[in-house]
């Protein structure tokens, strides 16, 4: 898992939309941990593009890895830049908690059932 997304931390304030439905507030609140900074970057810079296809794409002419990546694949318009990574992070929030809590109550619902199976089949065995 990726660790930046310990730092999204739910705010109790919420939104309402205009249908009556919840709008749950995130914030980032980062540390300066050189690792997880590190992995975060590695993540975001995979968005646009994998380290053999930056190698690729800068070695003919003759750019570093981080002027290639500065100077002409990640945008550096603020409003761009900051939407794209807004983008990433809502992403990486949907797809590392969201989707785990629903495989976590699709298991919970399996082991029931499970369970359930388990106990007819005692209780079956128990009458014979």
């Amino acid at each position: 898992m990726l660790l930046h997304i310990n730092w999204l931390i739910e705010l109790e304030n919420e939104i309402y939309t205009q249908n009556g439905k919840i709008i749950k507030i995130l914030e980032l609140l980062y540390e300066n941990n050189d690792k997880i900074l590190t992995e975060w970057a590695k993540h975001l810079r995979n968005h646009y593009c994998s380290l053999e296809e930056l190698d690729d794409a800068r070695r003919p002419m003759g750019l570093t890895r981080y002027e290639y990546l500065t100077q002409i694949k990640i945008p550096d318009a603020p409003m761009i830049k900051s939407g794209e990574f807004a983008e990433i992070l809502v992403a990486d929030y949907l797809q590392f908690i969201i989707i785990r809590l629903i495989k976590m109550k699709v298991l919970k619902a399996l082991m029931l059932l499970v369970l359930k199976s388990l106990i007819k089949k005692k209780f079956l065995l128990m009458m014979n």
